[in-house]
């Protein structure tokens, strides 16, 4: 068996575990949420929101972007490089802190929220733990079985700790301390399965040539922030936490229903294209393959959360929500925009072009922040139709720099579409008659009939692209058996 043939395989039935991944902390997950925003305010999901897009940011911060370029190195270089980086993530987590603490009050008043200050000083001590370079170990050696234990962490713990506090009244509380309780646990169990683990030694001159390899990343994961942080805050400051709170909860359900389906290509993708970087012809074939699936299921997800926003909502939200239901229709088309390009930051990252993902994404903040400041105060419903426009100029200007770099040309995407999106269209049709047939969605019977839906419109998807692209489904399908079914 040849090296590509081995690395296909092993990359195929790693795909197993990051669908389970994302398949629980994207379903049965979820439902701890559900479970919560019949619980809780709408303002509570925005505080949470706004203090962990401060969070994340710190989380950018202190990696450097050394997880990921270990996952890049050979193994001798890692081993060399180990115990500095991960002392000094740790070291800098702890100065990012203490910076933190003292500036909460003034973050607070750009979220006009003095509640802030608290939960954003309470949540930012789960940034002292060095989380994302245990994790990059793993994934360099696939163990996506082992990364598997994570989600199940993540879909147990929040809901153990959030759903019995937010009954006693605890209110956004039960979201900070659910977060919390479910990164510490993560840091144990990535800190035990280490086949190697940090040492206290500290190497300055490996430390400060790796940080060189990382700038363009580092550089890239400060940029690539701001999508969504930097939406979390406009809305926040602009709409107050009520409105985030909306925004937040309808943005993560559409990256739930995504996720399920084609986000866990990305983890496996990266480590795939880094390993096939020094092989051009396979490796652009590689990234052309996974987009077409991509946007194969991707296609059909968006034109289904669009039509069927109004059921979920009346299901799922109470009143409380009002206006949900809208943000998530807006939002089903912006993530079908976002999936047409979402593993080429990976791929350039691969082939050492991070420099470019870190000007994309700059050259992204300076237009459309602006355009969002300026829509903020028009509303959540012009805000988020705002967001459509700036994504589909998003994408115009990456597949630009992909013919560029990796020789894809443009008329690729017409094609790796074209057949899903007729197939998309019937069912579309499909859905809007149903529903439009079907009498008020209410629970329980609702949930049968919004399934039913669902999987009638499923198949009929599946029995177009059959007829039209056999080909092409069948080599999904044979990807999946071998993923799901073989040993």
């Amino acid at each position: 068996m040849t090296n590509f043939s081995q690395i296909k395989k092993k990359t195929i039935k790693s795909v197993k575990w990051t669908f389970l991944t994302e398949l629980l902390n994207r379903s049965i997950g979820p439902l701890t949420t559900l479970i919560l925003v019949r619980i809780l305010l709408p303002e509570n999901f925005g505080l949470f929101a706004g203090a962990a897009a401060i969070v994340i940011l710190i989380e950018s911060l202190h990696d450097f972007g050394l997880s990921r370029t270990l996952i890049k190195i050979n193994q001798r270089r890692l081993n060399q490089s180990l115990d500095s980086a991960f002392w000094t993530m740790v070291i800098f987590s702890l100065i990012l802190y203490i910076l933190v603490f003292f500036l909460a009050p003034y973050i607070a008043s750009f979220y006009q929220s003095p509640a802030m200050i608290n939960v954003l000083r309470v949540l930012a001590l789960e940034t002292l733990l060095p989380i994302s370079l245990l994790r990059a170990l793993e994934q360099k050696k696939f163990n996506f079985n082992k990364l598997f234990i994570i989600q199940i962490i993540s879909i147990i713990v929040p809901g153990i700790i959030g759903i019995p506090l937010a009954l006693l009244k605890f209110g956004v509380w039960s979201l900070v301390y659910g977060y919390l309780a479910t990164s510490l646990f993560i840091f144990i169990y990535l800190f035990i399965i280490a086949e190697r683990r940090p040492k206290f030694k500290f190497d300055f001159k490996k430390i400060r040539n790796l940080i060189k390899i990382s700038s363009w990343i580092f550089a890239e994961n400060i940029f690539v922030w701001f999508f969504p942080y930097g939406e979390f805050l406009i809305i926040g400051h602009y709409l107050g936490p009520n409105n985030l709170g909306i925004y937040q909860i309808a943005y993560a359900f559409l990256a739930m229903v995504f996720g399920i389906v084609v986000g866990h290509s990305l983890p496996v993708s990266y480590s795939l294209f880094s390993k096939l970087q020094t092989q051009k012809i396979i490796f652009k074939k590689t990234v052309m393959n996974i987009t077409q699936m991509i946007v194969f299921f991707s296609l059909p997800l968006g034109m289904g959360t669009f039509l069927l926003a109004r059921p979920i909502t009346s299901l799922f939200f109470n009143q409380k929500w009002f206006g949900i239901e809208f943000i998530i229709a807006l939002l089903g088309i912006r993530f079908v925009l976002i999936q047409f390009l979402i593993i080429m930051p990976e791929a350039l990252r691969a082939i050492g072009r991070a420099d470019l993902n870190a000007k994309l994404y700059l050259l992204g903040i300076i237009y459309s922040i602006p355009i969002y400041i300026l829509a903020a105060p028009h509303g959540l419903k012009f805000f988020t139709l705002i967001t459509i426009a700036v994504t589909f100029f998003d994408n115009l200007i990456f597949a630009y720099i992909l013919k560029k770099t990796l020789q894809i040309p443009f008329i690729f995407y017409y094609r790796a579409s074209l057949w899903p999106l007729v197939g998309t269209l019937i069912l579309g049709s499909i859905i809007y008659l149903i529903t439009k047939l079907s009498s008020d969605f209410i629970f329980p019977w609702g949930i049968i009939k919004l399934v039913s839906i669902i999987v009638v419109a499923i198949f009929a998807y599946l029995a177009f692209e059959q007829f039209f692209e056999p080909k092409f489904t069948k080599k999904i399908l044979r990807n999946l058996k071998l993923a799901f079914v073989r040993n």
